[in-house]
């Protein structure tokens, strides 16, 4: 009859149709592992545009880590006021989820393109300081904090700066 034919063909289009998601909806769905994974492989503006999918769409204890990704990309593709503004968000993120020393870090490395290494060695060693005084739980930041002061301290002197040597 008339009726079960266009039953079935209601049926035929509805299986048909096929409905898309935004870029970002399908990237804000990837683990933020699989964005340090492009990172790891030179895929910067791959990862850059992941990172940039999950900070929009992120709970709160990633936003920090997918922000402070951003920011060293941009900084290593020379995007310094963007990348100084990524950073300052980033630390304030990390201050959000009680993370004081990452913030801390993160407001080294703004100061490092913005001020230069040399402050940015002051900022990181007065954060280890702190770290140091701190409980137990900052223990992972701590050795986040010495690998940056050990890339900062490579940087001097591959530059030969007398005041780090």
């Amino acid at each position: 009859s008339k009726a079960t034919v266009s039953v079935l063909y209601w049926r035929e289009s509805k299986m048909s149709r096929v409905r898309t998601e935004s870029m970002i909806q399908r990237l804000a769905k990837k683990p933020l592992s699989e964005g340090f994974e492009l990172w790891d492989k030179d895929y910067l503006l791959g990862a850059l545009r992941l990172f940039q999918c999950k900070l929009d769409t992120s709970p709160p204890f990633e936003v920090a880590p997918c922000a402070e990704a951003i920011a060293t990309i941009l900084a290593s593709i020379e995007e310094d006021e963007e990348a100084v503004e990524v950073f300052t968000m980033a630390g304030e993120k990390y201050d959000l989820i009680q993370k004081p020393l990452m913030g801390a870090m993160m407001k080294a490395k703004a100061a490092e393109i913005t001020e230069g290494i040399e402050v940015a060695f002051k900022l990181i060693n007065e954060a280890i300081l702190k770290g140091n005084e701190g409980n137990s739980k900052e223990k992972p930041q701590l050795g986040r904090l010495f690998s940056y002061r050990a890339d900062l301290h490579g940087v001097c002197t591959a530059t030969k700066k007398k005041w780090c040597l």
